[in-house]
């Protein structure tokens, strides 16, 4: 049954793989647009910049307030975040945006009710009503770049490893932030 699987024609072989098509979407990216090349990141700041809203992502999850956060749905908000950027740039769109819309996804697949007016209570207030339209006006955009694959089987054990990565800075610095996990 696995074998025929879309699960696992989403697999991949290596850590190569991944760089590869990270690569190929930056450049498709530079492609579409030819003007104002010297202000392109490299495949390699896409995904620095992509790391630093991961770790952002797993402290907004961290400090969600009434009722927290299921584990389930910051691990699957995570994998979106990840599949996303797999399939666009990051100069396309603001990984900060996006990574609250895989957060307010993820909530609605894993069934952790809560409206839309309550979500972005726990940012700035100057940044709620334009969050709001981002979030409602690119869902369909995240679902298209997750190719309709929104259930994640397993995801719990994947974050064990994200957060030992995470957690070997903060071990080093000696500083202990309040929203680390």
């Amino acid at each position: 049954m696995f074998h025929c699987s879309k699960q696992r024609s989403m697999m991949f072989e290596s850590e190569r793989d991944i760089q590869e098509q990270r690569r190929a979407v930056n450049q498709r990216f530079k492609d579409d647009n030819p003007g104002c090349s010297e202000f392109f990141l490299s495949p390699e700041e896409e995904r620095l910049l992509c790391q630093k809203f991961e770790r952002e992502l797993l402290r907004f999850c961290k400090v969600f307030e009434s009722p927290p956060l299921f584990r389930s749905v910051y691990c699957t908000a995570m994998h979106y975040f990840k599949r996303f950027y797999l399939r666009r740039s990051a100069m396309e769109f603001y990984p900060q945006n996006v990574m609250l819309l895989c957060v307010y996804f993820a909530c609605k697949v894993e069934e952790f009710n809560i409206g839309i007016t309550h979500f972005v209570r726990m940012l700035e207030e100057s940044l709620q009503q334009e969050t709001t339209a981002f979030i409602l006006g690119h869902e369909f955009l995240l679902m298209e770049a997750l190719e309709k694959q929104w259930y994640q089987r397993r995801v719990r054990g994947c974050m064990k490893l994200e957060r030992q990565k995470f957690a070997e800075p903060e071990r080093r610095s000696g500083l202990r932030r309040r929203c680390a996990i």
